[in-house]
């Protein structure tokens, strides 16, 4: 049986969870309670933005909005992410891109 999750941490804090998920089943209901979530956290039109592209993407992704660095993944026996060839490359890039903008960036999506 698969496990997913999601976090949304911020990178000027050393990625300290801002919030966290529970455990869900499927990826597509993981990517829905994080949409949900920042739709309900944040009144912001970027945050809006990404909510929306977050809603229409197929799990697993990563998302960047400003400094803060959002991901929807499968996670492993240990409830940690598994962090396969594919995740990890949309998971740098994610970083990097946070990283290079400063938190001045648009909002941006990979899966």
């Amino acid at each position: 049986m698969q496990q997913w999750g999601w976090l949304w941490g911020d990178t000027l804090s050393n990625m300290r969870p801002r919030v966290s998920s529970t455990f869900h089943f499927s990826g597509v209901s993981a990517r829905d309670e994080l949409a949900s979530v920042i739709r309900a956290e944040v009144d912001e039109p970027e945050y809006r933005r990404l909510a929306d592209m977050i809603a229409a993407a197929t799990p697993p992704l990563t998302a960047v909005v400003g400094a803060d660095v959002l991901f929807v993944v499968q996670l492993g026996a240990n409830a940690k992410p598994v962090m396969d060839r594919s995740f990890t490359r949309m998971y740098d890039a994610a970083f990097e891109y946070a990283i290079r903008k400063r938190g001045r960036g648009r909002p941006k999506l990979w899966h």
